[in-house]
Parts: structure tokens; C-alpha cells; sequence
């Protein structure tokens, strides 16, 4: 909508006008940043600059990929920015809500049951 460089029609064809962030964009991210949180999750010794460098570090492929999305005329720029934002945060999150149901919950699996009339019972017991 906003480049000169297309002609009328076809800034106003389509979906030329409507934003969305960029789920190219923060599929990477949630890629990078979930295997950087893993990564730092198993590694504890790091240091706050060592952990810092990992996650900059981690932001770099989604930031390439957001640039490259922009300049193929297919998303906006805040769509990108927002998009990283999106698959960063959910990247880091995943992996904390289940290192914290790790740490918070027990599980049982107990099978067995009466087997008389051919039929047997299973069940799953989750205590929080």
C-alpha cells in the first residue's frame, strides 16, 4: 500500500491494506528461542553475559528472516517486529511452564485390575 514503486491497482488490490505479524517470522523465533532456553536451562553455570550473548544471539536467524520479509514487499515492518516478539516470548515460555508442572506435579500410572471375566482396567492418576 505504502510503496511507490507498485503501480495503483496493485496497492489497492487484495490484502495490500491489512497487516498481520509474520508467522514466517516468529516461527523462527519460537525455534531459536526454545532451544536458547533449553540450552540455558541445562547449562545453569552460565553467567547473566553468557546467557545474554545466547539469546541475542538466538534473535538473529528471526531478524534476517523479518528483514527479507520486508523487503519482499509481504509484510510491514511492525508485522515483523511483532512477530519475533510473539515467537520469542512463546519460544522461552514453553519450556518454563513445563519445567515449573515438572517440579509441581506428581504422576502414577497403575495397571491392573481384576481379570476374571476377560476384561482388564488401567488408570492415570495426576496429583497436583
Amino acid at each position: 500500500m505504502y510503496y511507490r514503486e507498485l503501480s495503483y491497482d496493485e496497492r489497492r488490490a487484495g490484502n495490500n491494506r491489512n497487516g498481520f505479524f509474520s508467522g514466517h517470522v516468529s516461527t523462527t523465533a519460537v525455534g531459536t528461542f526454545f532451544f536458547t532456553k533449553v540450552l540455558s536451562d541445562y547449562n545453569p553455570q552460565w553467567t547473566g553475559t553468557q546467557r545474554a550473548l545466547a539469546f541475542t544471539l538466538a534473535a538473529l536467524p528471526p531478524a534476517y528472516v523479518g528483514v527479507q520479509r520486508v523487503r519482499a514487499l509481504k509484510h510491514f515492518p511492525t508485522d515483523s517486529v511483532v512477530g519475533l516478539g510473539v515467537g520469542a516470548f512463546f519460544g522461552v515460555m514453553v519450556p518454563q511452564v513445563h519445567k515449573v508442572w515438572q517440579r509441581r506435579h506428581v504422576s502414577q500410572l497403575s495397571i491392573g485390575g481384576h481379570y476374571g471375566d476377560g476384561a482388564g482396567s488401567a488408570g492415570l492418576v495426576l496429583t497436583f
